[in-house]
């Protein structure tokens, strides 16, 4: 018999998987870093806005930072929720069904 067809076949086989595999572990690792990222900027929004500084100047801080970045500030009384949302393009093939497109982060803040 031909043990190297063989293996050829074998590797061609499992050659596919293993990229994807690949592809999917850069994909999480970018993902989770540009959450940290954007975990650091709403701290800063957090504290700015905590600091009673304008909505403007905080948005203009956002863009300053990234500009594909949106921000939603939901003012209910006693507790602020801002929220931070940013698209991701997934280059995986059909990890974006599994997880959404973007990142999002939320805090809640106590009003005095």
């Amino acid at each position: 018999m031909n043990r190297k067809g063989q293996a050829l076949v074998e590797f061609i086989i499992i050659m596919p998987v293993m990229i994807f595999i690949l592809l999917a572990i850069i994909d999480f690792g970018t993902y989770n870093y540009n959450k940290n990222r954007l975990e650091g900027i709403l701290n800063n929004v957090n504290s700015m806005y905590s600091k009673n500084e304008a909505i403007d100047e905080i948005k203009h801080y956002i863009n300053k930072n990234d500009k594909t970045l949106q921000i939603e500030i939901n003012d209910g009384g006693k507790y602020s929720i801002i929220v931070l949302t940013k698209k991701y393009n997934f280059i995986t093939p059909g990890l974006e069904k599994i997880l959404n497109n973007e990142i999002r982060v939320e805090r809640t803040i106590y009003n005095e």
